[in-house]
């Protein structure tokens, strides 16, 4: 058992669990009812259950209160199988999450994209580089970017232990100047390793979680990542990329969960042609239990 039980520190709020979705858009709610107004919200990598590419996309309520998550395909049918992605929602600020340092807040965006954006985190937080997540969601009004809702992928890099860079890249055939103002909400999570620690969210129920991130290793291949030990039952899991090696947009996906391993991949965005290959990239990934690693 590798578990560290720091279940006593958790300054940091938040709360986790599972959508499912579709072409057909999933209403969660954000957690501001516990987490208050200022509560940000980041949706992790989508299963690969569906035949066809695509990606998450995230529209905001009116009320600010739930978030709309929905599939949208690169080449879009009209219809996708349903995924699932591990959300996680957190108040904004820094503080402790089952021993290790967090931070979570978000960057309000003008119309366009390509510019690298820096984000600074408290100074002396974190002793190590952390896992960052991020989502880019929209307003609950805004009309979709040009040929249909087509994606916007945040694409992290740079994250050193004071900061991190992202910027926004549209599908390959959008231009990425009719990106439209918007919003990113970030969170920031210091890794575990190859161990696991004790937390408990924002309404006291325990987790145990693991949060590692891979080597700029992760192409279009699949790369198997493993767990702290085997667990009774497959994990909530979720995956981000932490680099932006590769010339073309895209997201980071996983393929299985078992209870002792996952499988991620990078998958780019095949709107202009249908080449797969990617460089490698390094990808967070975090794994979150109800029962112990």
């Amino acid at each position: 058992n590798n578990n560290n039980n720091n279940n006593g520190a958790n300054s940091f709020k938040v709360l986790v669990g599972d959508v499912t979705y579709s072409h057909n858009p999933t209403t969660v709610q954000a957690g501001r009812s516990v987490l208050g107004s200022n509560a940000v919200f980041v949706v992790l990598s989508p299963s690969a259950k569906g035949v066809h590419q695509g990606t998450t996309v995230m529209r905001r309520s009116s009320t600010g209160g739930s978030r709309s998550v929905s599939f949208v395909e690169y080449i879009d049918d009209g219809k996708h199988a349903e995924e699932t992605s591990l959300y996680v929602a957190a108040s904004a600020g820094s503080g402790k999450l089952g021993g290790q340092a967090a931070s979570a807040g978000r960057v309000a965006l003008a119309p366009g994209g390509g510019r690298s954006v820096t984000v600074r985190f408290e100074p002396g937080l974190f002793s190590r580089p952390p896992v960052v997540l991020a989502s880019s969601v929209y307003g609950a009004t805004d009309r979709d970017d040009p040929v249909g809702a087509s994606p916007v992928f945040v694409r992290i890099d740079r994250v050193r232990v004071d900061r991190f860079e992202f910027h926004l890249e549209a599908s390959q055939q959008v231009d990425e100047d009719t990106i439209q103002a918007r919003e990113v909400e970030w969170i920031a999570i210091e890794g575990t390793g190859s161990s696991a620690t004790t937390a408990s969210d924002v309404l006291g129920a325990p987790f145990v979680m693991q949060v590692s991130r891979t080597s700029a290793s992760v192409t279009h291949q699949s790369k198997t990542v493993s767990f702290a030990s085997t667990l009774p039952a497959p994990p909530l899991f979720g995956a981000m990329s932490q680099s932006a090696n590769g010339a073309d947009p895209g997201t980071a996906r996983h393929r299985t969960i078992s209870r002792s391993s996952a499988s991620l991949f990078f998958e780019e965005d095949v709107t202009v042609d249908e080449e797969l290959a990617h460089a490698g990239e390094t990808v967070g990934w975090v794994a979150i239990s109800r029962e112990q690693f």
